[in-house]
Order: C-alpha cells, then sequence, then structure tokens
C-alpha cells in the first residue's frame, strides 16, 4: 500500500498550468530568439563594428533566454504539465465558503 503512494505521479491543479498552445508558442519564441542571436553573432564578434559590444550583450541575452525558454517551456510539453495533460489533475470543486459573492 506504502510502495503505491509513492509511485504516483502528483497531480498539479488546472489553475497553475499554461494550455498546450501556450507552451507551444513559447518554445517557438525562444527558437526565434536563438535565431536572433546567432544572426548578431557576426556583427558582435567584428571588431570594425562600432557598436559591437551592444550587439554582443544582446547575443548573449538573447541567447540565454531563449534557451530558458525552450528548456522550461520543451520539458513542460513533454510531462504533460498544461491543461488536459497528463498531470493536470482537472478542475477543482469550490466550496460554499471559497465561492464569490
Amino acid at each position: 500500500m506504502e510502495q503505491n503512494k509513492n509511485n504516483e505521479k502528483k497531480k498539479i491543479p488546472t489553475k497553475q498550468l499554461p494550455t498546450k498552445l501556450t507552451l507551444t508558442i513559447r518554445i517557438l519564441v525562444g527558437a526565434y530568439l536563438m535565431y536572433t542571436a546567432y544572426g548578431l553573432f557576426p556583427g558582435a564578434t567584428s571588431p570594425t563594428e562600432e557598436n559591437h559590444l551592444f550587439l554582443a550583450f544582446f547575443m548573449v541575452v538573447f541567447a540565454v533566454i531563449g534557451v530558458m525558454l525552450l528548456v522550461v517551456s520543451g520539458r513542460s510539453l513533454l510531462q504533460g504539465r498544461y491543461v488536459d495533460g497528463e498531470l493536470d489533475a482537472g478542475e477543482e470543486e469550490v466550496s460554499d465558503e471559497d465561492a464569490p459573492l
């Protein structure tokens, strides 16, 4: 009996989960930021470019944010952390005390 409780996956309340479409859009935005960082690479590495430090800074910022979006959203999408996903606990019942007036 104790072993079954430990093997069950933890359910996550629906109110805190993004939709599958939102996670997909986040992945696409992360990929676009990675593409933009790659596009800034020639200007950032060229010492003849007037503002190469400015471009290098934003190349790094775009790359870091893009990777974070790809990893976090991709992991959530693969694990089913979205509405109607594998870890969706469903709607919680609202008691009379919690109901809005």
